[in-house]
């Protein structure tokens, strides 16, 4: 049962009073004063509600506003947006000198980046991602495949839902994985990891300037080499050349 109020101690209820003295309470009429503040009130809560109403509309700010005076500050009257276009889509976003926002709900942020792909995102100064879900983040970055990313200093996934992360990695295969600077994964599947590491098709190359270029082919380790089709090349200068070998 929930707890009821108390009134203070020496304090009697209107009601209280009225049987005690046999009259009434006193209800004084509202002044003009009182009048006057709850009209206010009124009038204040009804522009309260339609400006809540007015601002929920979107606002068109699709293109980043850039201190081209380089006083510290974005104004309106002095700077601009430095050539960003989205072409005023709400669903857009281009940010930075001649920045481009093209695609469907994609986004471009940096000096000359460009986003032309539905869904597809750029970061960085020349960064470019042409496909569909593709993202390029870096410097020259590419991502040209479908649902491809590339991420690093010239780094380029050419290929569907093929990933470059490193500078100038390049993913050419279709869903390629290749981390690492100069790596590099030429056919469907490959795997290739560590600098300068290259492999083909459905093989894997782990460790600096490691091979795999042989068919379902694998080489392990620096300088490993596993050319020779489902060949494996495990350890430093490893070298598998014949089909099927082991090294």
């Amino acid at each position: 049962m929930p707890p009821t109020e108390r009134m203070p101690k020496n304090c009697r209820h209107p009601r209280q009073e009225a049987d005690r003295t046999g009259s009434s309470p006193s209800l004084y009429p509202p002044t003009r004063s009182m009048i006057l503040k709850t009209t206010l009130f009124l009038s204040a809560t009804i522009t309260a509600i339609a400006f809540a109403t007015l601002s929920s509309s979107p606002a068109l700010a699709d293109d980043c506003l850039l201190d081209t005076n380089d006083d510290g500050n974005a104004d309106t009257n002095v700077d601009t947006d430095g050539g960003a276009d989205s072409s005023g889509i709400i669903s857009r976003l281009a940010c930075g000198d001649s920045a481009e926002a093209s695609g469907g709900n994609s986004t471009a942020v940096g000096g000359r980046a460009t986003a032309s792909g539905f869904d597809a995102s750029a970061f960085g100064n020349n960064a470019n991602a042409t496909a569909t879900g593709a993202i390029a983040i870096g410097r020259d970055a590419l991502a040209s495949g479908d649902y491809s990313t590339a991420i690093g200093n010239q780094a380029q996934s050419s290929n569907d839902s093929a990933v470059a992360i490193g500078s100038e990695a390049n993913a050419a295969g279709s869903y390629a994985t290749v981390v690492g600077t100069f790596a590099r994964g030429t056919g469907t599947s490959s795997v290739a990891v560590g600098y300068n590491a290259e492999a083909s098709q459905f093989s894997v190359a782990v460790g600096t300037s490691s091979e795999a270029s042989g068919y379902i082919s694998s080489a392990f380790g620096q300088s490993a080499a596993a050319t020779g089709d489902r060949s494996f090349a495990a350890g430093y200068a490893a070298n598998a050349e014949g089909a099927s070998s082991i090294a």
